[in-house]
């Protein structure tokens, strides 16, 4: 009989034995009717992993079903089309093995039936660290990043102004409990609420204001994707606001997930009751 330990490896090198077959095939699994149609909705406001993943349905307020809205169903099946390798992509693949659809990237829909909730939070997590062990050289630098004396930061700037001061008021709290602090952030291309380059200086300037009052910081520049690993297996994670932080919250390891009044204005957090996270004021 395999024991727990030896099981877990085999089981995930089996899923990624499954993803490298459903990508080989995919010229013949991914060529679908209303393909040419889907592929012009791929990305149109860049990478914002928050609302492809449905995020908007954890806001407080509850318009957003939990089921996917358009933006994210639609986007996101093109996504995970265009992109196999991706965590989007990876999640779609990874559904195809499930009982119930929301991307159907295979187009099966015989003994299956819609999900009720967008995305599986199980299959998320098997994306993300599928991901990760697709990515071997960018996933031991992060763990290399990471640590129990580690703070890893999401911040929500750009597009939709600077941060708040009780927000970075946090950060400099926090950040005094810690070796270092890994600020992580992005702004993804998405120009719906402000100009790109608009973005851009609003998110180097909270970043600069951070570092003029901290002196451990470590701001880490990657792409969405490594960031989703990054909180994923942060031991110590300070979310902020937004669809970016709720995956954060959904997806961490079993490590101390820290949220403030922002985060608590803007998000269900009765939808995070099952995590670790501990409140900070």
């Amino acid at each position: 009989m395999l024991h727990t330990r030896k099981l877990i490896p085999l089981l995930m090198v089996m899923l990624l034995m499954l993803i490298s077959l459903s990508m080989k095939f995919s010229s013949v699994r991914m060529v679908m009717p209303d393909s040419e149609v889907a592929i012009k909705y791929v990305l149109p406001n860049g990478y914002n992993i928050g609302d492809i993943f449905n995020m908007p349905s954890y806001r407080l307020g509850g318009e957003y079903p939990r089921n996917g809205w358009e933006y994210s169903t639609t986007v996101g099946r093109a996504a995970a089309i265009k992109y196999p390798h991706s965590i989007i992509g990876i999640y779609g693949l990874l559904e195809n093995h499930e009982k119930c659809y929301t991307l159907l990237v295979n187009n099966i829909t015989q003994n299956r039936k819609p999900c009720a909730i967008f995305p599986d939070v199980r299959v998320l997590k098997q994306a993300v660290t599928v991901w990760g062990m697709m990515n071997p050289t960018k996933s031991r630098e992060i763990h290399a990043r990471l640590g129990e004396d580690v703070l890893v930061v999401h911040i929500r700037s750009g597009d939709k102004g600077q941060m708040e001061d009780v927000y970075a008021d946090a950060i400099v709290s926090h950040s005094k409990k810690f070796k270092k602090t890994m600020v992580i952030g992005g702004i993804h291309s998405d120009e719906r609420f402000l100009a790109l380059n608009k973005s851009r200086e609003n998110l180097a300037s909270d970043i600069s204001s951070l570092e003029g009052k901290t002196t451990n910081l470590e701001f880490f520049k990657e792409h969405p994707d490594a960031h989703l690993y990054t909180m994923q297996k942060a031991s110590h994670l300070l979310l902020h606001k937004g669809g970016f932080s709720a995956l954060g919250a959904l997806l961490n390891e079993g490590g101390n997930v820290y949220v403030t009044e922002v985060f608590k204005k803007k998000l269900n957090v009765s939808l995070f009751e099952n995590l670790n996270i501990e409140m900070e004021t």
